[in-house]
């Protein structure tokens, strides 16, 4: 059997008695009943990567996040207003970008903000390519780089340098950055808020999660060219899959054959890739346009291709709060 003091220190019980002999003191510590399993201490200092008190915005963060959140969706009202839906994250995206830049994370030149303000003020003069935007020009992708060697704390893949990716990371803890994950190693389960709040479509290419491929959370031995595939995913950096082959031959161009996708700018119509049609241009289907292909029988050709403004939401989804309205008087 266990001494007392052995045991009551097991259970919790340090209180001393005070010098008169009565009650504990309130400096000695809260009172454990005998017996009782105490309470785990509660973590109330929980908080995100990025905290929310990042300091003062970095003027170069401000500039760049304004380009590739504020101007997009700017554009969007402007091509069809009242349709914007939910609001642009450029302070999010400050904040994060702003806190990587302070602690010498990353680094963004200003050349490059500068060249991305122009593609994309280039890219959005037409309403057709403002309202089909899916990714940035490649002037605003893979500007902000990372400068953290391997095995280095990280919040963002996008703070490691070219090819090392942030292992580990949780949207409250941060990671590693490491060599990509071996086969077996688990993937897919982390967000990058750095990454989604710049706008840094290609981090994925960059700071590649596994060696190979991620299938279903695990990663995968890579492929080599020429291999079976499914997807471009499966295939090596810089290869597609096509007639379910591992291929490094280019997208196919306007004019030239095709199976299902084509060079930015074209898409595949009837095995042949045909330039992307602009607003009031003739058309047969939506595939060919920007936008929409509208016509006055919906089982013939002979359209014409319109701007395709999407539907705004519905007052009660939307997060803009409506206009107060006051309340009627009870009589």
């Amino acid at each position: 059997m266990l001494p007392a003091a052995l045991l009551a220190a097991s259970i919790g019980c340090t209180s001393k008695p005070s010098p008169a002999g009565g009650s504990p003191s309130a400096s000695s510590g809260p009172v454990v009943v005998s017996g009782a399993v105490p309470e785990p201490p509660r973590n109330d200092d929980i908080q995100p990567v990025y905290p929310v008190d990042a300091g003062a915005p970095d003027p170069l963060a401000q500039r760049f996040c304004e380009a590739v959140q504020h101007l997009p969706q700017r554009r969007r009202e402007e091509c069809c207003p009242g349709s914007a839906n939910g609001i642009a994250p450029v302070a999010d995206c400050v904040r994060t970008l702003s806190f990587a830049l302070h602690h010498g994370a990353v680094t963004l030149a200003e050349t490059d903000v500068a060249a991305c303000e122009k593609a994309l003020a280039e890219l959005l003069a037409s309403c057709d390519a403002a309202l089909s935007l899916r990714a940035m020009p490649s002037a605003c992708d893979a500007i902000v780089k990372g400068t953290l060697a391997e095995a280095a704390a990280c919040r963002s893949s996008v703070e490691c340098i070219g090819g090392l990716r942030c292992r580990g990371l949780s949207a409250v803890s941060m990671g590693t950055c490491m060599q990509p994950g071996p086969a077996g190693q688990a993937c897919n389960v982390a967000v990058d808020a750095l990454a989604g709040f710049t706008r840094q479509d290609g981090f994925d290419g960059m700071h590649p999660e596994c060696a190979g491929y991620c299938l279903h959370r695990r990663c995968e031995p890579p492929l080599a060219e020429g291999a079976a595939c499914a997807s471009d995913a499966m295939c090596p950096r810089g290869e597609r899959c096509a007639s379910r082959r591992c291929t490094s031959a280019p997208l196919p161009v306007v004019a030239q054959p095709c199976e299902a996708a084509c060079a930015a700018g074209a898409v595949c119509i009837k095995g042949q890739c045909a330039a992307l049609r602009v607003e009031g241009a003739r058309c047969d289907v939506d595939a060919e346009c920007l936008g929409r292909c509208e016509r006055a029988d919906a089982g013939a050709g002979n359209g014409t291709c319109v701007r395709a403004c999407p539907r705004p939401l519905p007052p009660h989804l939307s997060p803009v709060p409506p206009a107060k309205r006051p309340r009627p008087s009870v009589h």
